[in-house]
């Protein structure tokens, strides 16, 4: 994984020399041909863009609240893999709208033996659950607070709402212990976010910084409990920046790091002591590939180092059409 992303570092600055004069030939004449570095910080109006991206991620590594990567417990793994069917549209120029239907499919795996007294025998007893289904659904509003000059960048403000769409309670709970997952949170989430980005070709510099707020919301946080409890997610704060530069005329190359915090959150009945926050930093390289009105991105999102996070990659599909 440090292979890829000394590669796109290196991809990055290696042609600097050899494009930096060329903005007049790399930029396309159909705006709605435009690259993830030549297009506007949002959605031209009149513009509207659909897409489907989708991540897996198998997991069977974390780092725990020492920031030492571990495997977890016993011979446990899970994979979670999900698709986001998602569409843009250019109020205006400057105001743009967004909005994230989410389906996903996760399973985890347990395996565990008991030795059986007074034999010379083991029992190993495996331990599926499966959760698929709508998740949780976002719509966004982004405006170009300042829009980008020779000698200024833009600066972009969003409101995000995430609504509780998906199922919040494991179900079909069995006399073994088996359940459904619930692809759901639960809970109302705002985001608040403001970016910039400034353009010198034929790199786009980018930095951001966002702040999500949970609601209270009630849930089951057992499966064998009877009623709902009250609980509240930590709060989230963000902040990095990206590198995004073109290789050719339709081909780029992006490397975004990002530092993460997460609060503790509460939950009814458990003491605050038995919580605990959560942080991580990120590294996510693209390749994102531009072909006329289509857009086809991949990448690979690795944990460099956190606390209480899942440490395993993600890997992302993105395909979108702008008409």
């Amino acid at each position: 994984m440090k292979k890829i992303i000394i590669l796109n570092l290196l991809l990055t600055f290696a042609c600097w020399n050899l494009y930096s004069q060329t903005e007049n030939i790399l930029v396309p004449s159909d705006l709605k041909q435009q690259t993830i570095v030549t297009e506007p910080a949002t959605l031209r109006g009149g513009f509207f863009r659909v897409g489907l991206v989708g991540s897996i991620a198998i997991g069977d590594k974390y780092f725990d609240e020492y920031s030492n990567k571990n495997y977890l417990f016993e011979s446990a793994w899970g994979t979670n893999l999900s698709f986001i069917a998602l569409a843009q549209y250019g109020i205006s120029d400057r105001l743009m709208v967004e909005f994230w239907l989410p389906y996903r499919i996760q399973k985890v795996h347990f395996s565990q033996k008991y030795i059986l007294p007074g034999s010379d025998t083991d029992l190993e007893v495996n331990w599926d659950q499966k959760g698929q289904g709508l998740s949780d659904i976002t719509a966004s509003l982004a405006y170009q607070i300042l829009t980008e000059t020779q000698t200024r960048p833009a600066l972009i403000g969003s409101l995000y709402l995430g609504m509780p769409t998906g199922q919040k309670n494991p179900s079909s709970i069995d006399t073994l212990g088996r359940y459904d997952l619930p692809t759901g949170s639960g809970e109302f989430e705002l985001q608040l976010d403001l970016r910039i980005r400034k353009i010198k070709y034929p790199i786009a510099y980018k930095g951001y910084i966002a702040y999500w707020y949970r609601f209270p919301g009630q849930k089951l946080l057992d499966p064998w409990d009877n009623e709902e409890s009250r609980f509240k997610s930590g709060n989230r704060f963000i902040m990095g920046g990206s590198l995004d530069f073109h290789l050719n005329e339709w081909l780029a190359v992006a490397n975004d790091l990002n530092y993460f915090y997460t609060g503790k959150g509460e939950e009814e009945n458990v003491p605050d002591e038995e919580l605990s926050d959560s942080w991580g930093i990120a590294y996510e390289g693209r390749l994102v590939f531009q072909i006329r009105r289509f857009r086809l991105a991949q990448a690979v999102s690795v944990l460099l180092k956190g606390k209480n996070q899942p440490s395993d990659p993600i890997y992302v599909m993105l395909v979108q059409y702008t008409f």
